[in-house]
């Protein structure tokens, strides 16, 4: 029977099936990520506030107070501008809010990913930090939308405009839907991340693209009445505070990580050198023991002496071998690591 013989080309063409398997098995993961995080936040008013709806009105009253403090209570102004000179400009900020946020950046991830595998993992990192502040900000300070605050001079340019089936009743009933998740403005804070990704890629038109980008999303985002100006400070907040949360991690982790390594090294050592003076002890022992045993002795004392000394170096070799010896003596040497490790 003739048996087949594999060919380099063979072989070059099953390593890279099995690597575009892996490659296509790390993208799902990274969707699964990325998709489950944000169904994770979607779904928190669910598991996590009570009385979501309650506070988060009076949370409302409590921005729009503050934003008429500081002079910041535009939205209104913008809107009713807005709507006297173009409607067209309304149902263009509307779709800009509703059709491109997902899609550019879904879009966005998944270029960087093929081009730049270890750029994408920094930005994927920053987006997860910036996920899990937006979360605890949210659930430390649940906000209702200005178009939920009519009394206020806010409009719901979706509802108005269209399309109607955007944040209507059955969207805000649904589980994976959280309309009182305002602030921060992740619209605004994760187009800024991914403006600054523009920007630092390089092309003249991505830069100015990363510049454009968020600026429409800011104005969409206040003019449809989904945000306070407030939001998109905190949504500028989260971003800065990802990044700088980030970086602060990757200078620490180096610091952590060697003592750490040392540490490991010096309980492996500790414990190889424990049992090792176990085994030389436990050797020694039987030594003796074959010794008394096969020789004559002179003298009963000097007989007595040695199984004594035998029975000694036993019961050393089995305390030497216990593993709360074992943990002590790792302990031990693990804190040398800064006088250097034992061997080295």
């Amino acid at each position: 029977m003739i048996r087949p013989v594999s060919t380099p080309t063979d072989n070059a063409e099953s390593t890279g099936g099995v690597r575009q398997r892996l490659l296509s098995l790390r993208f799902l993961r990274e969707v699964a990520i990325i998709v489950g995080s944000y169904f994770v936040y979607m779904m928190a008013r669910r598991f996590l506030i009570p009385d979501i709806e309650a506070e988060a009105f009076a949370n409302g009253l409590k921005v729009v107070n503050f934003e008429l403090a500081t002079g910041l209570l535009l939205e209104a102004r913008w809107q009713a501008w807005v709507l006297e000179h173009s409607k067209a400009m309304v149902i263009m900020f509307n779709w800009i809010y509703i059709a491109t946020f997902i899609p550019v950046l879904a879009i966005t991830a998944s270029l960087v990913y093929v081009k730049d595998r270890g750029r994408y993992f920094y930005y994927r990192n920053v987006w997860l930090v910036s996920f899990v502040l937006a979360l605890l900000i949210f659930v430390l300070f649940p906000l209702a939308p200005p178009r939920f605050l009519p009394e206020y001079g806010y409009v719901d340019a979706i509802q108005k405009f269209g399309p109607t089936w955007y944040g209507g009743s059955d969207m805000a009933r649904a589980v994976y839907y959280n309309v009182y998740a305002a602030m921060p403005s992740l619209h605004f804070g994760w187009t800024l991340l991914f403006g600054i990704l523009y920007i630092r890629m390089g092309p003249l038109p991505l830069r100015v693209w990363g510049v454009l980008y968020p600026t429409m999303t800011f104005f969409a985002i206040t003019i449809t009445g989904n945000h306070y100006i407030m939001d998109a400070v905190g949504g500028l907040g989260v971003a800065v505070a990802s990044y700088a949360s980030y970086e602060a991690l990757r200078r620490v982790k180096p610091l952590v990580e060697t003592p750490l390594r040392n540490a490991a090294v010096g309980m492996a050592r500790a414990g190889a050198n424990s049992w090792a003076a176990a085994a030389h002890l436990g050797t020694k022992a039987r030594a003796l023991r074959g010794r008394t045993a096969t020789r004559p002795h002179t003298s009963p004392v000097r007989g007595l002496l040695l199984r004594w000394k035998v029975t000694l170096l036993v019961t050393a070799a089995t305390f030497r071998s216990h593993p709360w010896v074992e943990r002590m003596y790792s302990r031990i040497y693990a804190r040398k690591w800064k006088t250097g490790l034992p061997g080295s």
